[in-house]
């Protein structure tokens, strides 16, 4: 599954998808638990593999829904994940949910990232 994505997702080559796999870890979370708390740091990126994540803020006004994940999708807050800032959003799950993740990837002291678009 993670390697026809990566493949079709980066149009990248079958051997590069599949180097990519090994890297990713499997995890299932029931319906209401949480792959990303607001306030928290994200220090992963998740693909779902089967279920639903709901993405959404806190305000004074109350909750929202920003963006509903399911199936092949990739999840993580971005900002967080990239520059170390504590995450903005909250990301529950709204069904069991069936993903794989992976640790931030590692940058080097200038901030560019250690593979090219196609690697």
């Amino acid at each position: 599954m993670l390697d026809q994505l990566f493949k079709d997702f980066f149009s990248t080559s079958d051997a590069n998808a599949l180097k990519l796999v090994p890297n990713f870890e499997r995890v299932e979370l029931k319906r209401g638990e949480y792959l990303i708390k607001e306030a928290d740091y994200s220090s992963h990126l998740f693909v779902i593999e089967f279920g639903l994540i709901r993405q959404y803020p806190w305000s004074n006004k109350g909750e929202f829904t920003q963006w509903i994940g399911t199936a092949n999708y990739f999840v993580t807050d971005l900002a967080s994940f990239i520059f170390d800032k504590p995450s903005i959003w909250n990301f529950q799950c709204i069904s069991d949910l069936g993903s794989f993740f992976r640790k931030t990837i590692y940058r080097n002291r200038t901030g560019i990232w250690p593979f090219q678009h196609g690697d």
